[in-house]
């Protein structure tokens, strides 16, 4: 069963007729943040990855997740600055987690150093390690929460909503999800890290990751919108995002679990709820 969702996930960004030019756009703009990003302005291209990937997220939510969404419907301005405000969220809880980690090895090692006691300096680096680790798992978690509420309140504070990350996040679709999207993105890494080792090879790697983190955001949507409507008893309405002029859809368009537009239960032919069987869709 994992392995399926899994195995959807790394295929997500595959489906499709224009596959290749979604991927190709996406794994350069990643390209240039990574293999440029000592001359700090092209870490800017990472903005509208972020709000592409904001789009998968609420794509996912809304359980249109037959194919991904196509560069050329969304406004790249509008995109950039959603993944702008994306990568704010993740700076501030990113940060949280070095000063959590960072503070308490500090002081241990400064103590340390100044009464010569080698193992209290020892003791110091051990903990930051683990305080940091900690953190990261804890990230892992809150993150998929947070962006997609973001998604659905399109407000930077929703990012930070104390009472939908205290009540979502114990729910087991969303620590599912949670870590189907660590598990996804360290096959994206170890791929990456293995192909890097040939010169040639190593120019995939934006693409790869750009591949492994769409599948993320796939399953943090689904595992977002299953969480919700278990604790709020609805699913939450999703508003179109960044479209561009051309764009299609009905502002506030409702979650469902099949992609049904019109916001109400989806039953299967089997006379079952749709909306239980969002994982397996």
């Amino acid at each position: 069963y994992y392995i399926e969702m899994i195995e959807q996930a790394v295929r997500y960004q595959t489906k499709g007729d224009d596959w290749v030019k979604r991927v190709a756009i996406g794994g350069g703009l990643l390209g240039i943040a990574t293999f440029f990003s000592f001359l700090l302005l092209p870490i800017a291209a990472l903005f509208p990855v972020y709000g592409y990937l904001l789009e998968v997220v609420r794509a996912s939510l809304r359980g249109e997740t037959e194919t991904p969404p196509e560069w050329g419907d969304y406004d790249f301005a509008d995109l950039s600055v959603n993944g702008l405000k994306a990568f704010g969220i993740l700076f501030v809880y990113g940060f949280a987690v070095s000063l959590i980690g960072w503070v308490p090895s500090t002081m241990l090692t400064v103590i340390g150093g100044a009464l010569d006691l080698g193992f209290v300096a020892l003791l110091g680096t051990l903990l930051g390690f683990v305080l940091y680790l900690v953190g990261v798992l804890t990230v892992a978690v809150i993150v998929p929460v947070a962006l997609s509420n973001f998604v659905v309140e399109e407000q930077l504070s929703a990012g930070f909503d104390i009472d939908v990350l205290r009540n979502v996040i114990p729910e087991m679709a969303m620590l599912r999800a949670a870590g189907l999207g660590i598990v996804i993105y360290l096959l994206a890494t170890v791929v990456s890290s293995v192909i890097s080792v040939f010169i040639i090879t190593i120019l995939l790697v934006p693409f790869i990751l750009f591949v492994g983190i769409s599948g993320m955001a796939l399953v943090w949507g689904q595992g977002f919108a299953e969480a919700y409507e278990t604790v709020y008893g609805e699913l939450p309405t999703i508003p179109d995002g960044p479209l561009d002029d051309s764009g299609a859809g009905v502002s506030g368009t409702p979650a469902t679990a099949g992609g049904d537009d019109t916001g109400a239960d989806t039953v299967a032919e089997d006379g079952t709820d749709a909306d239980d069987e969002r994982w397996e869709n």
